[in-house]
């Protein structure tokens, strides 16, 4: 984990420029910054202001976890892996977690828990921590990503490593309550239609569907 995340793009913040064409003269905006990864390519535009914006750095993210990881000096082992957009402006990384994390909320229902992780420098993404698992969510055997807990903090404060301990520890130590959490999700039942169109909408499914209420109102009565 330390490895890959000495391998991660780097980000420096750089001044923004206004052209005027009458004039013919460029102006420094002095409120605004272009934020750039040390392999040239421009991933934000976001505001000057350190108490309105901090950088992030991939690495340091990945750096954090894992140094939280190592805190439990060898008792659970890690594997995953990191993405970076093409245009490099945002970062996800899904970590599964072995050891003493794996729960079984129905038998023969076991589930590695795991941190999916999201952060980027647009100026739009934070940082964000999920913790859960991979489930079956669809009887044809789709797998996904549930998540069960989260921990966030925007680009207004500088990177905190405690969250990344926090999460980690709640994958460690928070599975008996991750497992209590879905045998009480067993007992729950939507109440009508909306509320189960509600919760599709929450997957982001329905961008994949030109009409996606009617899509899931004739899913449903099937």
């Amino acid at each position: 984990m330390f490895e890959t995340a000495e391998t991660l793009p780097e980000a420096e913040r750089h001044s923004v420029y206004g052209h005027n064409e009458i004039e013919d003269d460029w102006e420094e905006i002095q409120w605004r910054d272009s934020v750039w990864l040390d392999d040239g390519r421009l991933v934000g535009d976001v505001s000057a202001s350190d108490d309105w914006y901090n950088i992030i750095e991939y690495g340091d993210i990945l750096d954090g976890v894992g140094r939280a990881v190592d805190q439990y000096d060898g008792a659970i082992d890690v594997e995953g892996e990191v993405t970076i957009s093409a245009s490099g402006h945002k970062m996800s990384s899904r970590i599964d977690f072995y050891g003493d994390t794996t729960i079984e909320p129905v038998s023969g229902d076991e589930i590695n828990l795991g941190l999916k992780i999201r952060s980027g420098h647009s100026g739009y993404h934070g940082l964000k921590y999920d913790v859960g698992g991979m489930r079956q969510v669809c009887s044809n055997g789709m797998m996904a990503f549930v998540s069960d807990m989260e921990f966030e903090q925007t680009h207004q404060d500088p990177y905190n490593p405690g969250m990344a301990r926090q999460a980690v520890d709640s994958v460690v130590e928070g599975a008996d309550e991750v497992e209590d959490r879905l045998e009480q999700a067993r007992d729950r039942r939507f109440q009508n239609y909306d509320e189960a169109i509600l919760v599709l909408m929450e997957t982001g499914i329905d961008q994949y569907f030109e009409e996606p209420v009617d899509t899931f109102r004739d899913a449903l009565d099937a």
